[in-house]
């Protein structure tokens, strides 16, 4: 696709009520210093605590399996998991907020989530670690920022609360679990959607100029987004420290200014 097939998509989406965008960039370039073991390494050692604190032999030969598996894999594909999680969890944060009322609301009677995955195996490494840390990755994201249910509108015949809300809260095994599905790209009409809208992110966020019209077309695509300007490309990082997001956030500032100029 060229430059205006993308300004005329982004535009197409910007139509659309029922579309929210909720773009992930995990950013690296402050990590050049930092090697990949020593990056890792305290979460490896959390993973091998966990297993001991499991008070069922079954249950703490599967984190130790689990630990093993994270150690077999590259750092890439443990940043690709991480950074999956976390659009999954801010693609139903918003959905759950902005995307439940008429005429969305009979949209979760039925949900399917959708990962392009790297690794065409079925069942591969990616894929059983995925489904292992997810959950653990979302209920320690859920439980600084909780999914929001909207009084008024998530009322207890919604569809949403029926199926997936129960007294403690959100179920998220309910919720993800029987859902999430690996389909090719070329079976999906929604990852081809998913494809473009994240070539335009990751062209903005690349190059940071307009002299190709890449800032400008983000910030059309970003009109589908609920995300506030401060947002930007929803920076994360693999560092906790709170300085590293705001150092991380200043080559940005081009894609916070679009999208102020250009709110939903």
């Amino acid at each position: 696709m060229g430059p205006e097939d993308l300004d005329r998509f982004a535009e197409l989406l910007a139509d659309e009520d029922g579309i929210s965008v909720c773009p992930v960039t995990m950013d690296l370039g402050h990590l050049h210093s930092i090697a990949p073991s020593e990056l890792l390494e305290p979460f490896y050692v959390r993973l091998d605590h966990t297993a001991t604190r499991m008070v069922y032999p079954q249950a703490a030969a599967e984190m130790r399996l689990l630990a093993q598996q994270v150690r077999n894999m590259s750092p890439e594909q443990i940043l690709r998991v991480q950074t999956w999680s976390r659009c999954l969890y801010e693609t139903l944060y918003h959905a759950i907020i902005f995307l439940s009322h008429d005429p969305f609301a009979d949209s979760w009677q039925s949900v399917r989530i959708e990962i392009d995955p790297v690794n065409r195996r079925r069942g591969n490494r990616e894929e059983r670690v995925l489904g292992i840390m997810l959950f653990a990755w979302m209920m320690a994201w859920s439980a600084k920022q909780p999914f929001v249910t909207v009084e008024g509108i998530h009322t207890p015949d919604h569809p949403f609360v029926r199926n997936f809300v129960s007294a403690e809260g959100v179920v998220l095994s309910d919720l993800i679990r029987p859902n999430l599905h690996w389909p090719s790209s070329r079976e999906s009409v929604g990852l081809q959607i998913a494809d473009l809208a994240a070539t335009i992110v990751h062209q903005a966020a690349t190059q940071l100029s307009d002299a190709t019209g890449a800032v400008s077309r983000f910030g059309k695509l970003m009109r589908s987004s609920h995300y506030g300007f401060a947002r930007g490309p929803g920076l994360i990082s693999p560092l906790p420290a709170p300085a590293t997001e705001e150092a991380t956030a200043v080559p940005y500032q081009p894609l916070f200014d679009v999208m102020q100029k250009r709110r939903r």
